[in-house]
């Protein structure tokens, strides 16, 4: 289910419905598995009677929540939600689900294809047996197992007593066992603060509460963070406000991620609580929230090389012996890996074998092999970082990379062959919409600016060219056709990032022209300028394939989903400013504080809190999230922007702040970015001309 569906509120209803069994689960949580694709929704002659919400979890898939309408139970309709899912993420070793024993659905698992791995008590009081079932997907040599770290979050006193008392909806949704990637720990401070029992009655208690344990704290540490806080938030009178910071110098000196509480006076410290010690300061409803954007930020988590100048070189002869030792992950063996490398280090004219290494060059961190055998298809027989090591950002840049070499060469299918897919690569290959059949992964670039009924002839033709995928070609051309006869916006943008770079010169969709300034563009996706700056002379990779820009927020016209036209501001330090140099999708737009904004996506870009703060300059500001930035070959100068806006709005706006502008400005200024000219632009003039060219 897409952002777009019109079936999210009925999922949601079903959901509220039947959350005595299903259990809490907020609606910024439903909002973003419904933003990421993590719902499938089973529909009956349109009415939605069941769905299934989903996550992937390094290799493997979690179900969350699997739910039929009572109605239309004992139908089969489980089984084929369960039957689709698996379908779709064949590529992950299996999909893993909790659910409670005394629900008595054992049988109902086994019908389904599960098989039972374990049982363990549950979260509660009750502390009910949880069973774990398992489907397996066939490969489970083919994916490194590599453990995920489990979440650790200190609770505050008041929400202790909350699961103590089971007195708040909102606190008690933490104990719910979906949130199993997620460990609880009290402070000993604790029973300083609920003083209206003894001690060993409270721990009495504390027991009761499964997987809530005693933070174990280096005691030094804690004492120097408490001094630390106290100097920066400290009111000696009051009593209660020092066992809070102690129980926060607790929480960092024992190594959490999250301290959860409802107190107003600590969360309004939350901004700087973060930046000192790291340490997030957080509501228990916006912690299950954050719980799942940490899928995202955790990608990130380890990468050391964010910032620093990366080298590609291609690998020379006598090197195979070198990289295999380097490259070989488990599963595999030096000696096949060899072997693997020799037929396409001796075809140079058809193959790219790659590694991406520091400048120095002595320190390796990507291996990738381009493969032009066939006229219209790139394959990639090997992707490789280096094991044991967290490179998702290297894994999407490498992938990204081939699909900006196949869009340029006009080849029309992207393959992944690789046998031994890391973690990594795999959460890659799935955000960046790769399909999996036959123990390969692939996807489509059709480098086109056309309009609809363009694009949907062209996938036709396409399919009759690829009789593989002529099924997966015929649906897209079907959805093309549907989706722009009834002007829905959101799914041509999924359209066009599924076929990335191709551009619906006639959809409907809201495109804004934002002034960025070049120091910002060098960095977040202008190789050509960074290449102009002391500091990214040898930049030849860029790391992400989704970033984040900020502005402030007024004026507040930037909208999700839509298009960005990247206009570059004057400078005289960089050449090729004042015009538009690249073109990216919106992904989300955040408004808030300087410091609320920074944190959500800290993740991403290159923004430090301080540049944050200072282009706020004490406003609220907005975080664009953006993706799928494709370079324009020509720039697009101010002289041509400025006229295609008067052709489009009849006056000429300053080019400082966004502007949005029509589908026929978008069409006629990403035509001259792509081709230096409008000639052969089906959008010359203010109506359609000619029919468009395909590129």
């Amino acid at each position: 289910m897409s952002v777009s569906s019109p079936h999210s509120e009925a999922v949601w209803r079903l959901l509220r419905a039947n959350s005595k069994t299903l259990g809490f689960f907020p609606r910024g949580a439903f909002n973003q598995y419904r933003e990421r694709g993590g719902i499938l929704v089973a529909l009956l002659e349109e009415t939605c009677v069941g769905f299934v919400t989903f996550r992937p979890v390094r290799n493997t898939i979690k179900v969350v929540h699997l739910c039929v309408d009572e109605a239309y139970r004992n139908r089969g309709i489980a089984r084929r939600l369960i039957e689709e899912l698996s379908r779709r993420t064949k590529c992950y070793a299996g999909i893993g689900l909790k659910c409670r024993a005394d629900y008595g659905l054992d049988g109902f698992w086994s019908r389904l294809g599960f098989s039972r791995r374990s049982t363990g008590s549950g979260r509660g009081r009750k502390r009910m047996p949880v069973g774990f079932w398992w489907l397996d997907h066939g490969h489970p040599t083919l994916f490194d197992d590599l453990p995920l770290p489990a979440i650790k979050a200190a609770l505050d006193a008041n929400i202790v007593l909350d699961l103590v008392e089971a007195r708040s909806e909102e606190s008690r949704a933490l104990l719910e066992d979906w949130l199993d990637d997620v460990e609880y720990y009290y402070t000993d401070w604790l029973f300083h603060d609920l003083r209206t029992e003894s001690r060993d009655e409270l721990e009495r208690h504390l027991i009761e509460l499964d997987k809530l344990r005693p933070l174990d704290v280096d005691h030094p540490k804690a004492e120097a963070v408490f001094t630390e806080l106290h100097e920066q938030f400290g009111r000696p009178s009051q009593n209660n406000w020092i066992r809070d910071l102690r129980q926060l110098a607790s929480a960092v000196a024992g190594g959490c991620s999250f301290f959860i509480t409802r107190d107003t006076q600590l969360l309004n410290k939350a901004s700087e609580v973060r930046e000192r010690f790291g340490l997030s300061v957080v509501r228990p409803s916006d912690f299950i929230i954050e719980v799942d954007e940490l899928q995202d930020k955790s990608k990130y988590r380890s990468e050391r090389f964010g910032g620093t100048a990366l080298v590609v070189r291609r690998v020379g002869k006598g090197e195979a012996d070198s990289l295999a030792r380097v490259f070989v992950c488990k599963g595999d063996s030096k000696g096949a890996l060899e072997r693997r490398l020799h037929p396409y280090l001796a075809r140079p004219k058809e193959c790219e074998v790659l590694t991406v290494s520091t400048p120095a060059g002595n320190d390796l961190n990507g291996l990738v092999i381009y493969s032009r055998t066939q006229s219209d298809r790139l394959d990639i027989p090997v992707i490789r970082t280096l094991p044991g090591r967290e490179f998702y950002a290297l894994a999407v840049r490498m992938l990204s990379g081939a699909l900006e070499r196949a869009a340029g060469e006009g080849r029309f299918v992207v393959t992944v062959a690789e046998t031994h897919v890391s973690a990594d690569v795999l959460q890659a290959l799935t955000d960046l919409r790769f399909n999996y059949q036959d123990r390969v992964w692939f996807r489509y670039t059709l480098p086109c600016a056309a309009v609809a009924a363009e694009v949907a002839a062209l996938l036709r033709e396409r399919a009759r060219h690829f009789p593989r995928h002529a099924e997966l070609c015929e649906e897209l051309a079907d959805r093309v056709q549907v989706a722009a006869s009834v002007g829905d916006s959101l799914a041509l943008v999924e359209l066009e990032k599924t076929l990335w770079p191709l551009k619906i010169l006639d959809a409907p969709i809201r495109t804004f022209i934002v002034p960025i300034k070049p120091i910002w563009a060098a960095q977040l996706f202008e190789e050509r300028m960074a290449q102009e700056t002391l500091f990214g002379a040898d930049m030849e990779l860029m790391l992400r394939f989704e970033n984040v820009y900020y502005r402030r927020k007024r004026p507040a016209t930037i909208q999700a989903p839509g298009r960005i036209l990247w206009y570059v501001s004057k400078d005289r330090r960089y050449a090729g400013t004042m015009g538009l140099r690249a073109c990216s999708y919106v992904d989300r737009v955040e408004m808030g504080s300087a410091d609320r904004c920074y944190d959500k996506f800290s993740h991403l870009g290159v923004f430090t809190r301080q540049d944050v703060r200072a282009l706020s300059d004490g406003e609220p500001v907005m975080a664009i999230k953006f993706s799928h930035t494709e370079l324009f070959p020509h720039l697009v100068p101010r002289e041509a922007v400025q006229a295609t806006v008067h052709e489009d709005r009849g006056t000429v706006p300053p080019l400082r702040s966004p502007l949005r502008i029509s589908e026929n400005a978008f069409a006629r200024l990403y035509w001259f970015g792509k081709h230096g000219t409008l000639e052969g632009c089906p959008f010359e003039g203010t109506s359609p001309g000619h029919s468009p060219q395909i590129h």
